[in-house]
This record gives C-alpha cells, structure tokens and sequence, in this order.
C-alpha cells in the first residue's frame, strides 16, 4: 500500500489518499460539511472515524452474541 506524505508541513505531515467517488456524492459531501461548518476533508475524516468505532462496537456485539448462543445451547442441553 503506498502513503503519500507532504513534505514541508512540520509537525502536522499529512497522509493523502486519492478516492474515487461516485456521481453525486462530491456534492453529498460538500453540502453535509457547509451545514456542519466544516471543510470537506474534516467531514469526510469525521465519517470515517465514527465508521470506524461502529465496526468495533459491532466486533464486540458479535462477541457477546456468540457467548449468549453457547450459554442458550448449555442451557438447553442442561434442561429436563
């Protein structure tokens, strides 16, 4: 995987990354980050962070559903 750094930017070096967007989606953003007083870039960073602490919400959900199914089977084995 490559990583673009920009040079010259001190302590704050960005990580760029190019994506293709579908049709429409630009004007998505861009419309979403103007009601929430931000850039683009911070709208979509925002996104991708809350996007991200779902998928581990949702690792830690299938987790515990998966004890509560072995407990719901030894329950089941153990009744008369």
């Amino acid at each position: 995987m490559s990583k673009r750094v920009i040079e010259g930017k001190g302590a704050h070096d960005l990580e760029r990354i190019i994506v293709r967007l579908p049709d429409g989606m630009r004007d998505k953003i861009a419309d979403l980050a103007d009601r929430n007083g931000r850039s683009m870039t911070a709208e979509v960073v925002k996104a991708l962070d809350h996007w991200l602490g779902r998928s581990d919400r949702l690792e830690d959900l299938e987790t515990r559903v998966s004890c509560l199914e072995g407990e719901l089977q030894r329950l089941i084995n153990d009744s008369p």
